[in-house]
């Protein structure tokens, strides 16, 4: 069984700066691990690193980031110059960059990488997690226990990175869009819908998590089915949020907002689709393995199945997302058909009972079990910069 995942394009980039210039002081060893924290981050996200390295340097930043707010609070910052933060965005084509003087525009940048960091690391232990059961079917104890671990921490990467996600978009609000535009990474509609991507995600993980327990397949399609209704959300706020939020509109020059939002719409829906197969898959197998008196249903089940993975296909061979959407959406497909051939032939050989239209109502809702972490605001390294 494969998934298609959702891993942020790029990271936005952001250029040095020398506070030491900028800040007048009489703390200068401050100023000078503020400075080196803040470039080393902004080294971290040119694309030369991995997404973990990319997360602590962040990391390291974040206590200097906040102790620079809370100085700025107490007004205990003077200026030589103006303090701008310079940052581009992952949409951003050309040298375009987008200016801002307040610190919380740097704080959600900051953390917007920190969100996509920590999102891209559990993609890619998701995959590992995905290989390793493709070729290893039945596992040892030990390497069963080694399997939860990690997926226990892939569950809790993507919960950070929703945390995160969710508090930027409250704190986006608070930021004046008059002192200059925004880029995607830096609005709450914008990292709303990224949120609601990383808890689909996390409910992707309790579903391989759930199967390794041997959980009942009723089980393992509520909430494969729950993560299908968190993309269809994500899907949704594109739709109804976007275009009046001034972010499409914002006619912000160097961003091709026009391709960008159609294209994501398009993957969502497909991998809405995709993983209400594999939910449909298991709601089949639950039924034909716990109530053969209903057997039909279960074929009904499996054909709509393979119906929605044909669609999947279909809109994908006219998108052209990926080779990787392609084949998971083609291993899906061949899984779902042997399922459907077994259980036609089943049923006419040893049940022999009418297969009915689908009837929704024999499916069970979806299990949404979303349990972001919060995020904490670091204790600031300093507050008194003058």
């Amino acid at each position: 069984m494969s998934f298609v995942l959702v891993k942020c394009i790029a990271f936005p980039n952001t250029i040095p700066i020398n506070f030491a210039s900028v800040l007048k002081n009489t703390s200068p060893s401050n100023l000078q691990l503020l400075t080196s924290a803040r470039n080393e981050m902004s080294e971290s996200l040119s694309g030369k690193y991995s997404d973990e390295q990319v997360t602590k340097q962040i990391e390291k930043y974040l206590p200097y980031l906040f102790g620079l707010q809370a100085a700025i609070k107490k007004g205990n910052v003077a200026l030589n110059q103006p303090l701008i933060y310079q940052w581009s965005s992952f949409l951003t084509e050309g040298d375009h960059k987008y200016l801002h003087p307040q610190v919380a525009f740097e704080i959600c940048m900051t953390l917007s990488a920190y969100s996509f960091a920590l999102a891209n690391t559990g993609v890619g232990k998701l995959r590992d997690l995905i290989k390793d059961r493709e070729f290893n079917i039945a596992p040892a104890q030990q390497q069963s226990e080694q399997y939860l671990e990690s997926a226990k921490q892939c569950l809790d990467l993507f919960r950070r990175a929703t945390g995160v996600g969710m508090y930027v978009a409250e704190l986006a609000n608070t930021i004046d869009r008059t002192k200059g535009n925004l880029p995607i990474e830096c609005t709450g509609d914008g990292m709303k819908i990224w949120a609601q991507i990383c808890t689909a995600h996390e409910q992707l993980v309790l579903s391989f998590i759930a199967r390794e327990k041997k959980a009942s397949s009723n089980l393992i399609a509520r909430i494969l089915l729950g993560s299908s209704d968190l993309i269809h959300k994500a899907s949704e706020l594109i739709d109804k949020d976007l275009p009046t939020s001034g972010v499409a509109a914002s006619g912000a020059s160097g961003v091709n907002y026009n391709h960008f939002f159609p294209v994501l719409r398009n993957l969502l829906q497909i991998i809405e689709i995709h993983y209400k197969v594999i939910s449909y898959k298991y709601f089949a197998m639950h039924i034909a393995e716990t109530q053969t008196i209903k057997f039909g249903d279960a074929v009904a089940i499996i054909m709509e199945a393979a119906k929605m993975n044909d669609l999947c296909i279909e809109m994908n061979s006219k998108l052209r997302l990926s080779v990787e959407v392609s084949q998971a959406l083609q291993l899906v497909g061949q899984d779902v058909t042997k399922l459907k051939n077994k259980y036609t032939e089943d049923n006419s050989n040893i049940y022999m009972v009418r297969v009915p239209e689908l009837n929704e109502q024999v499916l069970e809702q979806p299990a949404i079990r979303s349990t972001p972490v919060p995020f904490q605001q670091p204790t600031p390294i300093f507050d008194e910069i003058i």
